[in-house]
């Protein structure tokens, strides 16, 4: 007569049911910030609408420059253009053009961050073209602000001007 084995007792299933609680608990907190952060507008749209007075600092990222000079930014953090050289900086970046349809990125290149005086930061991710071998042609930087998609100055041209404004050289390309 084998008898069931007696249900454990309640303070052996206490662990158990504080996890499930703790996770049912944090849940929200974890996701909802994730959602908003994907679903939220980016604080412009495109580098025509940043108002200069309105930026309270600059930090770039440049990492394997095509031009073969040392990466502008990274171990040390990233570097902060100058106020006087912000316009200088974006200037290239202003007229870069609108892609209707997204394209696959290219060969990420670095990143720019703008902190507006609100507060509010943007990245814009910049990208070298994955056709980038082919030397006949003037390889163009490809942006990305938000969901936004642009296409950009020579890249070249774009790496020499901020490799200037951070006072560092490039090699000579061969």
């Amino acid at each position: 007569m084998n008898e069931p084995t007696p249900a454990p007792p309640t303070r052996r299933r206490l662990p158990l049911w504080g996890g499930i609680a703790a996770l049912i608990l944090l849940f929200p907190a974890i996701v909802i910030p994730i959602l908003v952060s994907i679903l939220k507008e980016p604080a412009f749209a495109s580098l025509d609408e940043l108002d200069l007075a309105q930026v309270s600092s600059m930090e770039m990222f440049l990492l394997n420059r095509p031009d073969g000079g040392p990466d502008i930014g990274g171990t040390r953090g990233l570097f902060v253009i100058p106020a006087a050289d912000y316009e200088r900086a974006i200037a290239p970046l202003r007229k870069a053009e609108p892609i209707a349809a997204e394209s696959p990125r290219g060969i990420w290149l670095g990143r720019l961050v703008v902190t507006l005086a609100d507060g509010r930061k943007q990245t814009v991710m910049l990208h070298r073209p994955k056709a980038e071998y082919d030397k006949s042609q003037v390889h163009r930087l490809e942006l990305r602000i938000g969901r936004h998609q642009f296409v950009g100055p020579p890249v070249d041209e774009f790496v020499s001007r901020i490799a200037d404004i951070a006072g560092l050289t490039a090699k000579p390309t061969e």
